[in-house]
């Protein structure tokens, strides 16, 4: 029993102050937790990503990001009447790297925004430099094969 007193006091006073964080900033004030990626990310794993750069090399397309540690959920969705009811994801951000990630970029990836888009759109966002957050998944070789456009405002 003493050592449950102690822990109960310690879970309380980290839970508010986590509550009292994020009352007071905004959705990209999140952006300031830093969190760290893993040293290697893993072939044949997602990752979630944001602020993603291009860069060529000799033969080859790299992304570079900054990952993000990223809650996903999914609700289900219906208007008055309860028709037209239909699922949505919905995503809270944690924490977003400070630090550079690398990977390879396949050249058959398939670029998605809620549906299969051309590869070219995918570049097209990259230049507008938006803060987008993307969903990578990478192929057995490390090398990315999708890329899927988040709806995060």
């Amino acid at each position: 029993m003493k050592t449950i007193i102690p822990i109960l006091i310690i879970l309380i006073f980290s839970s508010c102050g986590r509550n009292d964080a994020k009352k007071n900033n905004s959705h990209h004030d999140d952006r300031k937790a830093s969190c760290t990626c893993l040293e290697t990310i893993k072939k044949d794993t997602t990752i979630f990503a944001t602020d993603v750069r291009l860069k060529k090399e000799t033969e080859n397309d790299i992304l570079v990001f900054h990952c993000a540690s990223v809650l996903t959920g999914t609700a289900s969705v219906n208007d008055m009447d309860s028709n037209n009811e239909y699922c949505e994801t919905m995503y809270d951000i944690q924490c977003i790297s400070s630090v550079d990630s690398y990977m390879q970029l396949s050249e058959n990836f398939q670029y998605f925004t809620g549906k299969l888009q051309s590869q070219d759109l995918f570049f097209e966002d990259l230049k507008r430099g938006k803060d987008y957050y993307f969903e990578l998944s990478s192929a057995p070789d490390g090398k990315i094969i999708s890329i899927s456009r988040l709806n995060i405002n």
